[in-house]
């Protein structure tokens, strides 16, 4: 469970499920703030805006991109606290940039302001939260490179 080719590149397993895993938490966070949001519930907000899956997918998709570019995906990522949450901020921060310009060119994708802000706030918690659990409970000498 080390590295395996993932589109050409090598890639640790670890961190191909803790990007899974934050993709999942991002999806849920987008329905929990809908359903805080919302006094109707999750049934009555998808009548009025319409199928929330598509949203909460693309919000996720967007986030872990933005997180990715940030390199936080990455084996050799080894920094401390301060700079991980620095790192995190700055990817949910270019994440809801292109979410906004990605509901400017789809407005039908559009869920409201509030509920955005309130998954975001949701997700960043959780992401690091979950970035807390993975470096306490993996190995660090098993993810870091070896050098001949």
């Amino acid at each position: 469970m080390y590295a395996r080719q993932l589109f050409g590149y090598h890639t640790s397993v670890r961190f191909v499920l803790l990007a899974g895993f934050e993709a999942a938490l991002c999806v849920l966070s987008m329905y929990l703030a809908v359903a805080i949001r919302l006094e109707e519930g999750v049934a009555q907000a998808q009548a009025s805006f319409g199928p929330i899956g598509p949203k909460a997918f693309l919000f996720s998709m967007v986030i872990l991109a933005s997180l990715t570019s940030m390199g936080l995906y990455n084996p050799g990522f080894r920094e401390n606290r301060r700079a991980l949450t620095t790192r995190v901020a700055v990817g949910f921060t270019m994440g809801l940039v292109a979410l906004s310009l990605l509901f400017y060119v789809f407005p039908s994708m559009f869920i409201g302001r509030g509920v955005v802000a309130l998954t975001l706030c949701i997700s960043f918690g959780g992401v690091m939260v979950m970035r807390t659990l993975f470096f306490l409970f993996v190995d660090e000498e098993q993810i870091k490179r070896r050098v001949l």
